[in-house]
């Protein structure tokens, strides 16, 4: 397959990643390919992103990869701190019903 046939394939909007990464994603073996698609299948995305990396070993790819995992990083702390003060939230909240069920029951 060609870049043109693979952009062929592809929605618009996707396009300009084939003319990114193209290449190295022709570049892989149908077995490559099919690993590739089977860890994204299974929620692997750790094991697909190092298929990934191990196949685009160029400076730009590692650039790239190191950008995405500060990004990455960066949105889990974030998602944790939001996700302990919910949890905190929820707690407080299952107290006050805690309390007011206890109310009710006579205690």
């Amino acid at each position: 397959m060609t870049i043109i046939e693979l952009k062929a394939k592809l929605p618009a909007s996707l396009q300009s990643w084939a003319n990114i990464y193209g290449e190295d994603i022709l570049a892989m073996s149908g077995e490559e390919i099919r690993n590739l698609i089977i860890l994204l299948a299974v929620g692997n995305e750790f094991g697909a992103y190092n298929l990934l990396c191990e196949k685009m070993p160029g400076l730009a790819a590692v650039a790239e990869a190191q950008a995405i995992t500060a990004e990455l990083e960066a949105a889990n702390k974030g998602n944790a701190d939001s996700i302990a003060l919910q949890r905190a939230a929820g707690t407080a909240l299952l107290r006050v019903f805690l309390v007011l069920a206890l109310a009710v029951a006579g205690f």
